[in-house]
C-alpha cells in the first residue's frame, strides 16, 4: 500500500492497494474512489519507490506527514491485500493527524474529549481478510482468536499520550496508577456492536517507571488492569465497572487473556494500569496490608508505610513488620509499643513531614536495613525507654 498524491486541498489520508490478481485500489480518507486493471510489469522493488514526484518532472505540492508501506506478512498469514490491515492503518491515521474517515471509522477514543489520539492500533476482519496481532508504536500487544471474529468486527485501542510514569489514586490509596491510560472500542459497523471473542493483551513494562519497586520481585500478583467501563473517569469502581484483572509479569512482560475477565462490548472502555506501592492507615483503616485490614507484617516488604490524614497508628503486634520505607505525614504518629518481640525492619529511609512523629517504645525495636548514611528526615523521633526494676547493676 503506498500513499499518493491527487488533486484535493485540505489535510488527507491517501491509500494504494495493489494485489497479486493485478488490480490496483485508491482510497480517499478510507472510502474507495477507483480501481483499475494494472500490467504485472508495473509491480516495482521497494529501492524504485519515489515520493513526491512523478516520472517526469511533475511535483508534489504538500507535505507529507506520514508514508506507511505494508507488505505480505513473512509467515504467509495476511495478504499485501489485506483489507482488515488497512483499514486498522487508516483509523490510526485518522486519530492521529485529526482526519475524519468518510468510510470504516471504527475507532472512537480520537473523539473522546481526553483525546486518546495516540499509538491507535487494532486487530479485525474484512471479509477473509484477518489481522489478529497488533502492536503499532505502543507498548500494548494484543493478539485475537481467529475463530471468534466476524467480517466487520474490530477492536482498536490508544492511548492519552500520557507520561509512563505513576501517580497516587489517593492519599488514602495503597496503589498508584499510570499516567498513561488506553481507550478500546470494539465495534463492527459504525454504531453497530461487535465482538470480537477472546483476546490477549502483552505490556511492555520497561517501557514504565515503576519508581522504588523492586519490578523483579515485587511487581507480579501486585499488577493490574483497572477499568473504567462507564466513563466517568474513576477506575476501578467496585460497583460501575469491570473488575480489576492481575497480570502475570515474566521478564520485562505483564500478560493476561481476557478468558479471565468479560468485556461488555456494547459500551467503550478506558483501562489503565495499577499497582501496589505502599500500605497505608488513615485513622480507621489499614489499606494493602497482605493480612487486609490489619496493621502490616513481614509479607509487606515490599511496599512503604504510610501514615497519614492526622492518624496515630500504633504497631503492637507479637510478630515482626518488614517495609520498604516509612513515611509520617505532618500532624500524624506511628508507635511502635513496648513489645518484646515487636521490630520494625525498613529497607531504605523513614521520612517524617513537618509535625510527623515516630515514637519507639518500651523493648520494642527498629532496625534500618540498607547500607551507606542515613537517608531519615525529620526531627520528632521519639525513644520512650521503659526503665527495669532496681537492682545491683541499677540505681
Amino acid at each position: 500500500k503506498l500513499g499518493l498524491a491527487r488533486r484535493k486541498t485540505g489535510e488527507i489520508i491517501i491509500t494504494f492497494k495493489r494485489t497479486d490478481g493485478n488490480t490496483a485500489t485508491t482510497y480517499l480518507n478510507g472510502a474507495q474512489i477507483e480501481s483499475s486493471t494494472v500490467n504485472t510489469s508495473a509491480f516495482i522493488a521497494l529501492d524504485q519507490i519515489v515520493l513526491g514526484r512523478t516520472v517526469g518532472s511533475q511535483y508534489l505540492n504538500c507535505n507529507i506527514a506520514e508514508f506507511v508501506l505494508l507488505s505480505e506478512s513473512t509467515d504467509g498469514t495476511e495478504s499485501i491485500g489485506s483489507d482488515a490491515q488497512r483499514i486498522i492503518v487508516e483509523n490510526y491515521l485518522s486519530a492521529r493527524y485529526a482526519i475524519a474517515l468518510s468510510s470504516n471509522d471504527y475507532y472512537n477514543g480520537d473523539s473522546h474529549a481526553d483525546n486518546y489520539d495516540f499509538n491507535v492500533a487494532g486487530v479485525g476482519m474484512s471479509g477473509t481478510d484477518t489481522h489478529l496481532d497488533s502492536q503499532g508504536t505502543g507498548s500494548i500487544r494484543i493478539t485475537a482468536n481467529a475463530s471468534n471474529l466476524a467480517d466487520g468486527e474490530y477492536m482498536l485501542w490508544g492511548d492519552n499520550g500520557g507520561a509512563s510514569t505513576f501517580s497516587e489514586v489517593s492519599s488514602t490509596s495503597a496503589y498508584n496508577i499510570s499516567d498513561l491510560k488506553w481507550y478500546m472500542t470494539e465495534t463492527g459497523t459504525p454504531s453497530t456492536t461487535g465482538d470480537v471473542g477472546a483476546f490477549n493483551i502483552v505490556f511492555d513494562i520497561s517501557a514504565y517507571d515503576f519508581g522504588n519497586l523492586d519490578v523483579a520481585t515485587c511487581l507480579d500478583g501486585s499488577l493490574f488492569i483497572a477499568f473504567d467501563t462507564d466513563d466517568d473517569g474513576v477506575f476501578n469502581e467496585s460497583v460501575d465497572d469491570q473488575a480489576s484483572v492481575v497480570l502475570t509479569v515474566i521478564g520485562t512482560e505483564a500478560s493476561v487473556s481476557s478468558t479471565d475477565f468479560t468485556l461488555d462490548a456494547s459500551n467503550d472502555t478506558r483501562f489503565a494500569l495499577m499497582y501496589q506501592s505502599r500500605v497505608v492507615y488513615d485513622g480507621t483503616n489499614w489499606s494493602g496490608t497482605a493480612s487486609s485490614s490489619t496493621e502490616p507484617d513481614t509479607g509487606d516488604d515490599c511496599y512503604s508505610l504510610v501514615i497519614t490524614n492526622n492518624a496515630t497508628a500504633t504497631l503492637d503486634a507479637t510478630t515482626a513488620v518488614d517495609v520498604f520505607s516509612v513515611e509520617v505525614e505532618s500532624g500524624s504518629t506511628l508507635v511502635l509499643d513496648s513489645n518484646a518481640f515487636n521490630v520494625l525492619t525498613v529497607a531504605e529511609n523513614l521520612t517524617l513531614t513537618g509535625t510527623g512523629e515516630f515514637i519507639v517504645k518500651g523493648t520494642s525495636q527498629l532496625i534500618q536495613s540498607h547500607t551507606g548514611t542515613t537517608s531519615n528526615t525529620g526531627t520528632s523521633f521519639y525513644n520512650q525507654i521503659v526503665v527495669p526494676a532496681g537492682s545491683t547493676y541499677w540505681y
